[in-house]
């Protein structure tokens, strides 16, 4: 359709709002129903035809999974508004109102407003289909829509979004979960002893039952605290406990599948282990800590050792240490991270070995 031939139909649908006696009448002009004056025609779904103003008369089919669309409205509202409103030009008719009108089209209101969202969407639909990337696919499911990628790539562009959202939720959890004490059932043991005994056969590095069994109830107690960071799928605690396990094995092996976690979990020697190389850090290391900044996810800082004590107390600005044999502390200049070069800073700050990672130095 051309500009004008969009603007042409929204000002007849306008008008057919317009001619609505009272809300919720049956659409004025539909095909079988009410008309203004004789010869009166839907307009649906192109301009001279005649059917009824349904979506099963569409040009363009529905997104099948209604549920995952609604799943992310109440879970992920920050990825809900990251497609904006999702306009409609030339009016003010925005992709959440078009959610709400298929919502309220899939629970029977077939109001002259409704059905004038259901030919809005003709306009929408015949415009973006070919958007593939994550705001125009979020854009497209608020209108019930689907792109030329289809409803499968379309839901694999979105939950990788959820993903990256899920795993800051993790990154921001504490170590020690908050959640009630989770009992692992022998049936679940069980389970964990066999992917102990399997896993170790392949790894160089190797877990015990009772580290997974640790995963496992993180696991659990992530489904009650934090249900937001459950997928769509998962049916029960158990299944997302051992999803965690299953995951952590991966991560043990070699690869995490989204961003690392458990990592004071890990089997000692492994690259990953929270804290590893804490002991042989010396004078000139390059490390990283992390700084909590509840509710927000954690930050990291990277500095440089100026000087290490293994006994007597350490004061770098408002902390201080008690630095002894098996307790080193390391007092560190930090650097500011700024346009992806790191900046010398005048801060003076003192940690644990064990709450350093050595990194590689930067070269600005």
């Amino acid at each position: 359709k051309t500009a004008m031939e969009e603007f042409e139909q929204e000002i007849d649908i306008l008008s057919m709002e317009a001619e609505s006696k009272k809300p919720g009448d049956p659409a004025t002009r539909n095909a079988g129903g009410p008309k203004e004056q004789e010869g009166d025609i839907t307009n649906f779904p192109d301009k001279g035809k005649d059917m009824a103003i349904l979506l099963r008369n569409s040009k363009h089919k529905v997104f099948p999974d209604y549920a995952f669309v609604k799943k992310m409205k109440d879970d992920y509202p920050t990825l809900w508004r990251r497609a904006g409103t999702g306009g409609n030009p030339p009016t003010a008719f925005t992709g959440n109102d078009a959610f709400r009108y298929w919502s309220k089209f899939r629970a029977g209101d077939r109001g002259t407003a409704t059905l004038a969202w259901v030919r809005r969407r003709e306009l929408y639909m015949g415009r973006h289909a070919g958007d593939k990337l994550l705001n125009g696919t979020i854009a497209m499911m608020k209108w019930g829509g689907i792109t030329s990628a289809g409803p499968t790539r379309m839901k694999a562009i979105v939950r990788e979004a959820m993903d990256k959202i899920d795993d800051k939720k993790k990154i921001a959890e504490p170590v020690d979960s908050k959640a009630p004490a989770v009992t692992v059932p022998a049936s679940v043991k069980k389970i964990l002893s066999d992917k102990v005994t399997e896993h170790n056969k392949k790894s160089q590095y190797k877990v015990n039952s009772r580290m997974l069994q640790a995963v496992y109830r993180r696991g659990v107690g992530a489904y009650y605290s934090n249900p937001s960071s459950v997928r769509g799928t998962v049916t029960s605690a158990r299944q997302w406990g051992l999803g965690r396990v299953n995951a952590f094995l991966k991560g043990v092996r070699g690869k995490f599948p989204r961003s690392p976690f458990d990592l004071d979990l890990l089997p000692a020697g492994h690259p990953k282990k929270k804290g590893y190389k804490a002991a042989n850090v010396k004078v000139g290391d390059y490390v990283s800590w992390s700084v909590d900044k509840k509710p927000d996810p954690p930050s990291i800082v990277h500095g440089i050792v100026d000087k290490i004590a293994k006994s007597g107390t350490v004061s770098a600005g408002n902390e201080k240490y008690e630095a002894t044999e098996s307790k080193p502390v390391a007092v560190m200049t930090v650097y500011a991270q700024v346009n992806g070069k790191h900046v010398k800073t005048d801060r003076k700050v003192a940690r644990y070995f064990s709450q350093l990672r050595i990194i590689s130095a930067w070269d600005n």
